[in-house]
């Protein structure tokens, strides 16, 4: 909880740039009508969405070759619980970054865990294969991670 309050200041602090040079840039005479309040929304509502929205559209595109690799590397490992979903957080040339979130239900005071873990993954031959894994967050595993932009 307390990264998306990081980001979402980051965001407004990143808008409130944005605003001031767009006021600074505008000729001199369209600046009376200017409401600068719509901007920073503008900017501010861009700034949130404009990772998540990258992210979306790289898992539409190459989610359906890379999420099974990585799901399928962490079931080989001590990173567990049922799938919820994953994210393509990046991808460049051969290599690409999957986000891979789940779901614990067996806390020991009846709450839900959502770990967390990237894979990192390399083409070779023209088929997907898993390199390497980090766990981000896990309540189980006491791992406590960052990741950005913030998923939960």
């Amino acid at each position: 909880m307390l990264a998306f309050a990081f980001y979402g200041f980051a965001c407004f602090g990143i808008a409130l740039v944005c605003t001031t040079l767009s006021t600074l840039l505008r000729p001199i005479r369209s600046r009376d009508d200017h409401a600068s309040w719509r901007s920073l929304a503008f900017f501010f509502i861009v700034c949130l969405a404009a990772p998540y929205g990258y992210h979306a559209v790289l898992t539409r595109l190459y989610g359906s070759q890379v999420v099974p690799v990585a799901r399928e590397k962490l079931s080989h490992t001590e990173f567990g619980g049922q799938f919820r979903y994953a994210r393509v957080l990046g991808l460049r040339g051969d290599r690409a970054r999957v986000l891979v979130v789940t779901t614990e239900t067996d806390e020991s005071w009846g709450g839900v865990d959502r770990p967390m873990a990237t894979v990192k993954l390399r083409r070779s031959n023209g088929a997907w294969a898993a390199d390497s894994y980090k766990i981000v967050s896990s309540a189980r595993l006491n791992k406590e991670g960052w990741i950005f932009p913030p998923y939960r």
